[in-house]
């Protein structure tokens, strides 16, 4: 069975009990963690006891683990799930040996992957066998905050000025924070049938005005300011993949207004959600220094470094960013 977006999500948080074995992938790891961790809480109720760990080159040496793992039988009732977060294709024929046979009374089997295509064997195996899920998360499907708002049992609506915020506050927020934030305005608007643009803005995390500065720099042309900004984003708690994903984020919207055939201002009119203010002065200001042929040479260097930050191995993850970023930087001021 294959699922993606708001179905995928929802089955994250409720999965079929009559489910074997679900496999969550997409591009971006921070996106497929928050709900791996949805999936666990639900089979789990919250109980660490009740999940097992296993590393991906282990369950490829030795598939019987695996196998052992999932039949067996915890001391504390309800049903186990057993993870392999990050795997590749290397494991399908394991995981496939350890699904054939399995009952809904058995272990969940959990796995996570970035970066599969549409021909990895580990996808299919998941997407075309019977009793178990591919459920797919993509970046536009994580990125509405009203929608997030709501699966937080939000039911104060906001305005349509606090829509606008919101899009403009999630914009700068890798997906952990912003689901972080949308937990905090639920909480906050419990008793609320309304939600204002100045309680929104009274609630943004701190750090998302960093990341603003961030990608004002780089699309800018400012690199000398990259790398303090990017020493206080990491201070603050922001990973390397969450600066990158920001960067994407707008150089997307730097590439769309430079595509569009009637220029920039009016690619900006149909932005959905629109964009006020300071931010669209600045895209129409930096719009110049990045037509098509260049906006696409920016997003190649970042989706490069984004597969280097999510590939095996120690790597220098902030020093990649910070490269890659400062890069960027370059190609802008070389542009004024």
């Amino acid at each position: 069975m294959k699922l993606s977006g708001d179905a995928a999500a929802r089955f994250a948080r409720r999965p079929d009990p009559e489910t074997v074995g679900v496999l969550l992938h997409g591009v971006d790891a921070g996106q497929v963690a928050l709900h791996r961790r949805d999936l666990v809480a639900a089979v789990t109720e919250g109980d660490a006891m009740r999940l097992s760990r296993l590393d991906p080159d282990a369950v490829r040496r030795d598939p019987a683990a695996l196998a052992d793992a999932l039949r067996a039988r915890g001391f504390f009732p309800g049903r186990m799930a057993v993870l392999i977060d990050g795997a590749k294709d290397g494991v399908t024929e394991a995981v496939a040996a350890a699904l054939d046979g399995l009952r809904p009374d058995d272990a969940l089997l959990i796995v996570t992957a970035t970066g599969l295509t549409a021909k990895s064997p580990l996808r299919k195996r998941f997407e075309a066998g019977r009793g178990v899920a591919a459920l797919a998360f993509y970046p536009d499907a994580a990125e509405n905050p009203a929608d997030l708002l709501r699966a937080e049992g939000c039911l104060a609506r906001p305005t349509p000025e606090a829509e606008a915020v919101l899009h403009e506050i999630a914009a700068d927020l890798d997906p952990g924070s912003l689901r972080q934030f949308a937990a905090t305005l639920a909480l906050y608007a419990t008793d609320l049938q309304t939600l204002e643009a100045g309680d929104v803005t009274a609630l943004a995390p701190a750090r998302s005005g960093a990341t603003d500065r961030l990608t004002a720099a780089v699309a800018g042309g400012a690199p000398d300011q990259v790398p303090p900004l990017v020493g206080r984003l990491s201070a603050s708690g922001t990973t390397a993949q969450g600066m990158l994903s920001a960067v994407t984020r707008h150089f997307r919207l730097l590439h769309r207004l430079a595509a569009d055939p009637g220029g920039p201002r009016r690619a900006i009119e149909g932005l959905r959600p629109p964009v006020f203010g300071p931010r669209r002065d600045r895209l129409l200001a930096e719009a110049p220094r990045w037509p098509v042929p260049r906006a696409e040479q920016a997003l190649r260097l970042l989706h490069e470094a984004e597969l280097t930050l999510r590939s095996t191995g120690p790597r220098p993850e902030r020093a990649l960013a910070e490269r890659c970023l400062l890069r960027l930087a370059m190609m802008g001021a070389r542009e004024r």
